[in-house]
């Protein structure tokens, strides 16, 4: 049995707000056993977010990313589906970056069934990563939120080209070329990342339970200041059967441009990775203002495998 859904005007907003990159929860529904449930995350919002000893795992190597993978997710909001999430690994043209080879992931969010009546959404994102290192070099979103809107909107951060603190977004609001470009200074603390570079770089996260890691990370034209804690092991049923996780619980905060945190409130979540030798993310749950959301992996293509299942 199905949450009643939320009065039409929000649950449009709901959809857009998700698939901009809003932090995804589980469902607010009483739930089956088979789900797993999120829990307040180790680290408090008003905790020092200094880090503990660890990194991302890819100090100098290759990322877990193979050209050919694809990864689909079902996004739901209080039990009722409403959008898709695809993730996508392939080569990046040639030359794209400093004439050198690089990976490219793209992921896209669009709303689907109850989501689509209520509002058209599709946002894509495309990283540009170092495939000896897994760093992000570029990172490009474009926003289509349905024929009646008139905007779309379109940034591309030029991670690459970070000085001093500070790298370049150059964004684009409106449809065709001859819309206006600006381009918005946004400063971070050091390294910063990108969503796609961040999901891949946590498939190789080695750390102890209970490490913290903070990162920042573009998210659309913006940038997140994450603190995640190393949870426990846990046996999770997906679609994709019984697999074996590790969880991972954190909170957000988005930055302004000056790099400082903003005036919304953080986003607490949690995050399941396959304790395997593919180590896919297969759950992220957690809170959003508009109630709780969760996107489950449907489907797992490994490379060279055009099941849709997972070996």
């Amino acid at each position: 049995m199905r949450c009643p859904a939320a009065h039409r005007g929000s649950s449009g907003l709901a959809v857009r707000a998700l698939l901009l990159g809003g932090a995804l929860a589980c469902a607010a529904c009483p739930a089956p056993p088979r789900r797993a449930a999120v829990v307040a995350p180790v680290v408090a919002a008003s905790a020092s977010i200094a880090t503990a000893p660890v990194s991302l795992g890819l100090g100098g190597r290759a990322p877990l990313a193979r050209v050919g993978e694809r990864f689909t997710y079902r996004i739901e909001l209080q039990g009722v589906e409403l959008a898709e999430y695809i993730v996508e690994v392939g080569a990046a043209p040639r030359g794209v970056e400093a004439g050198a080879a690089a990976l490219e992931v793209r992921s896209v969010a669009r709303s689907v069934g109850v989501g689509a009546l209520l509002k058209k959404v599709e946002t894509q994102f495309i990283s540009t990563m170092d495939p000896q290192t897994g760093r992000s070099l570029r990172f490009r979103s474009e926003e289509r939120a349905g024929r009646r809107d008139a905007t779309i909107e379109r940034s591309d951060a030029r991670i690459a080209e970070l000085r001093d603190g500070v790298v370049p977004v150059l964004v684009r609001r409106g449809d065709g070329a001859t819309a206006p470009e600006t381009v918005e200074p946004q400063k971070v603390r050091g390294e910063v990342w990108d969503l796609n570079a961040v999901m891949i770089a946590l498939r190789q996260l080695e750390a102890p339970l209970g490490a913290r890691l903070e990162l920042e990370s573009f998210r659309s034209r913006y940038v997140w200041r994450t603190v995640l804690t190393v949870g426990k092991r846990e046996l999770l049923t997906t679609d994709l059967g019984r697999v074996p996780t590790v969880r991972l619980d954190g909170w957000g905060h988005g930055l302004r441009r000056d790099g400082e945190l903003n005036d919304e409130p953080e986003r607490r979540f949690s995050l399941w990775i396959s304790d395997d030798a593919d180590r896919v993310p297969v759950l992220l749950v957690g809170v959003t203002d508009y109630g709780d959301i969760r996107m489950e992996i449907t489907s797992y293509v490994p490379p060279g495998d055009e099941r849709g299942t997972r070996d």
